[in-house]
């Protein structure tokens, strides 16, 4: 394990006089180290928050967690700026994720759905555009399972590829939820005239 994590030091070296970041991938497989590192990576937030939820049960997960409480926390104390996008359809039990997301829009975290059709089986976490944790959901998400039963693996990493590989994905969404929301609009503004 150690053999494989060790770094030539020729590529060391060079990293050191281009004061270059030392650029990682680790890919975590503790459920509780998981969810620490998502906590500790939202606590240390400074600018911003992208956060793309598998599931809507994913969301209800990590609320139970807590996760949500700390969100909050980080958009309103500090100012950071969070954007989360949550597939919900039919599945809404008693509009309980309708409700929570209406309370993340009251203290300023912009948050918006997406089509359950839309295939994910990760959660993914983009911090400040440097760092991203991705999380995978296993083949059953149905049941209300606990947050251990619920995950595979994660991988976490700052590798600019990578991280702006996920940004790239969470934009396109973005601006997808915002487009289906204005063709959404005309054909009601079509539909009253």
């Amino acid at each position: 394990m150690l053999w494989s994590r060790a770094i030539p030091a020729k590529q060391r070296f060079k990293e050191i006089e281009e004061g270059a970041k030392r650029e990682f991938v680790e890919t975590i497989r503790d459920p509780s180290e998981i969810q620490r590192l998502g906590f500790d990576l939202i606590r240390k937030a400074e600018e911003e928050i992208l956060l793309l939820f598998s599931t809507a049960n994913a969301f209800r997960r990590q609320e139970k967690a807590g996760a949500l409480d700390i969100l909050k926390e980080v958009a309103k104390l500090r100012g950071v700026k969070v954007r989360i996008l949550v597939p919900i359809g039919n599945n809404d039990k008693n509009g309980t994720v309708s409700e929570r997301i209406h309370q993340m829009k009251e203290v300023g975290i912009d948050i918006r759905t997406v089509k359950q059709s839309f295939q994910n089986k990760l959660t993914t976490l983009i911090v400040d555009q440097s760092l991203c944790l991705t999380v995978e959901l296993k083949d059953c998400d149905s049941r209300e399972e606990t947050y251990d039963e619920a995950i595979g693996l994660a991988t976490y990493s700052n590798s600019e590829a990578t991280v702006f590989s996920y940004v790239s994905i969470f934009e396109n969404l973005w601006i997808q939820t915002e487009l289906h929301k204005r063709r959404r609009q005309q054909q009601e503004e079509t539909a009253a005239s």
